[in-house]
């Protein structure tokens, strides 16, 4: 059976899973999809939108949740809505809501939740999540679980499961945790701090929730990297934060750019000084003395997010932010989801001794405390040397298959600019002009071709202005670099890149 077609335009208001979504939902109302009738596939909308399917299953989601349509195993999707009976789609889970249902009000949301509306992050990271990863990954964020750490972890785990696992941690954390990152981050990261300076928190994510909320006030504002890390950027937005771009370069946050902003209000800084997300370059000397420099002058604050710190390839590390503060202004993010798991979510925060006591009362208000068992059990790996030896291991790894990466990409026979700060996970290429219209076509041809490439305009304060392309290098062998990189190539002349 071969599916109807779409019969609706796109109308250009707001994300375009929404748009598809109002587009099939008026197709199905309007009686053009009747009753039991079958939807073109997933890759079909895709094309024929000209979107990414992460885009159309986001959609899709939505009328399903409507109970507009429903999809049957090995079948397709089909649609559920019988315009004759007129039996009323559900609408709670529309990405749009009507001002009314059934005559009552709209109920009444916080301005966090309003915040959020526009781009619905639980979708988009929920269909990012669900899509298949075809032969080569390109994609960036998660690195690979080896045999030999999943054993170690395991043994971790069920020698934590003895020592009172059961109970729950303080809000600071288990102090055996704390007590081996405050080593590590000395050796590693040049930062001296006693384990009483550390809060263990879910993830990266959770510390940025934490460090927004403690130090908002009214009409507080935050400057930002553009292009940021976007997931960072959408919390202190859906906090309240005006969010102030400030651009970067080959050397990072452009600091000239913000020593001349004159908003009194800015409380912070957020910045990823040792490998820029994504961009890939490392902050210079020179700016990030400017940078503290203006902290202590303004009394504001620095958030540094050392997300991938740990990955430095041929040279020595370099130096933390937080390592080199005088005056106390860095809050000091770390995460081991790029060294053991992502799924762990255990990160943490090293924060300025003033900010400790609200820290720890905003995270007893969210969670009461980060897992005791995965906390003793990440304790206990660092401590019989599982992590340092899985980190030697994933190092020589990645830096092989990023070399490759780099290699293949010079001698792709495309006129690219290649970012190379000599670190972390990903590898990005810079375009003279936005290529933002590009990107979606571009991605579909290559899932077509069995390569996969992350979608990087979310990183951009103003999408349209992407003008980058991001290469991960932790889901493909070094092996397969020089194919998968032949069919970019290839990709990118059909599109006119380079």
């Amino acid at each position: 059976m071969v599916g109807a077609s779409i019969q609706a335009k796109l109308d250009g208001q707001g994300r375009l899973y929404q748009q598809i979504y109002r587009a099939i939902k008026g197709d199905i109302l309007s009686g053009h999809l009747g009753h039991g009738e079958k939807l073109p596939s997933i890759r079909t909308l895709s094309a024929d939108f000209g979107v990414s399917k992460s885009v159309v299953q986001a959609a899709l989601e939505c009328l399903t949740a409507d109970e507009l349509i429903h999809s049957v195993h090995g079948s397709g999707i089909f649609v559920t809505y019988n315009l004759q009976t007129k039996k009323q789609p559900l609408k709670k889970n529309a990405p749009e809501q009507d001002a009314s249902v059934a005559g009552k009000p709209a109920p009444a949301i916080s301005n966090f939740s309003k915040a959020m509306e526009d781009e619905n992050p639980h979708l988009i990271f929920l269909q990012r999540l669900r899509d298949p990863k075809p032969q080569y990954n390109l994609e960036y964020g998660t690195p690979v679980a080896s045999a030999a750490l999943r054993t170690k972890w395991s043994k971790a785990m069920t020698l934590a499961a003895r020592l009172d696992g059961e109970k729950y941690a303080e809000a600071a954390g288990e102090i055996s945790l704390r007590t081996e990152i405050a080593r590590y981050i000395c050796k590693s990261r040049g930062i001296g701090c006693n384990p009483e300076d550390i809060i263990i928190c879910n993830g990266a994510q959770q510390a940025f929730d934490l460090v927004s909320r403690c130090l908002y006030t009214d009409q507080a504002s935050v400057a930002f990297e553009d292009p940021g890390y976007f997931n960072a950027r959408r919390t202190f937005h859906a906090n309240g934060y005006k969010i102030i771009p400030v651009p970067v370069d080959e050397s990072g946050m452009q600091i000239e750019r913000l020593l001349d902003l004159s908003n009194p209000n800015i409380r912070l800084a957020c910045v990823t000084p040792s490998h820029q997300m994504p961009l890939g370059s490392v902050l210079s000397l020179d700016r990030r003395q400017m940078l503290l420099a203006w902290a202590a002058r303004n009394e504001t604050v620095i958030m540094e997010d050392d997300y991938d710190g740990e990955f430095r390839f041929g040279s020595r590390y370099i130096p933390s932010l937080k390592s080199m503060d005088e005056h106390d202004n860095v809050i000091y993010i770390g995460t081991f989801s790029k060294t053991i798991f992502p799924s762990l979510r255990l990160g943490y925060i090293i924060a300025p001794e003033r900010f400790r006591t609200h820290l720890l009362n905003a995270k007893t208000v969210s969670d009461l405390g980060t897992s005791a068992l995965l906390q003793k059990a990440a304790a206990i790996f660092i401590h019989t040397g599982g992590f340092a030896q899985n980190l030697a291991a994933t190092r020589k790894a990645y830096a092989q298959c990023r070399n490759a990466l780099i290699t293949s990409l010079k001698q792709s026979g495309r006129n690219l600019k290649i970012v190379d700060g000599a670190a972390g996970l990903h590898v990005s290429v810079l375009f003279p002009e936005p290529i933002s219209d590009r990107i979606v076509p571009l991605t579909n041809a290559l899932l077509s071709r069995s390569v996969s490439l992350h979608d990087p305009r979310d990183y951009f304060f103003e999408k349209e202005a992407c003008n980058m392309l991001i290469f991960g290098c932790t889901q493909i062998d070094k092996t397969d670099a020089a194919e998968s990189v032949g069919l970019i190539a290839e990709e990118m002349a059909r599109h006119q890149l380079c």
